[in-house]
């Protein structure tokens, strides 16, 4: 079931606005991400299955003082659920051969020396 959390988060600039929906962008389930509000300091997230106690306290952890403002449910309109809007891509991985790496040899030396050399 699709949830609408409001958070009101202290975000004095945009580095920690970015720390607080980098954090919550993080979360599994989470399909969309806004701020609202005069200041910006309301985070609005739409999502399925999402905690609103687990992303408050993520929240807590890395950007401070956060306050759970909302939660609703979301439910389709008569059939005219917009699923695609909330959908984000696939995820992308390209597969890179890993880098060579030299490996250092160990070379004996005919004259005693104290010990190990490596070249």
């Amino acid at each position: 079931m699709k949830k609408k959390v409001v958070l009101r988060v202290e975000m004095c600039c945009n580095r920690c606005r970015t720390k607080s929906l980098e954090t919550v962008a993080s979360i599994n389930g989470v399909l969309s991400i806004a701020l609202e509000g005069a200041e910006r300091n309301m985070v609005v997230v739409v999502g399925e299955d999402i905690d609103p106690v687990t992303m408050t306290k993520k929240l807590r952890k890395k950007a401070g003082h956060t306050e759970l403002v909302k939660v609703e449910a979301i439910s389709p309109r008569d059939g005219m659920d917009n699923d695609d809007q909330y959908r984000r891509p696939a995820a992308v991985w390209n597969a890179y051969p890993p880098s060579y790496i030299a490996s250092c040899q160990v070379c004996e030396v005919d004259h005693p020396t104290v010990g190990c050399s490596i070249m």
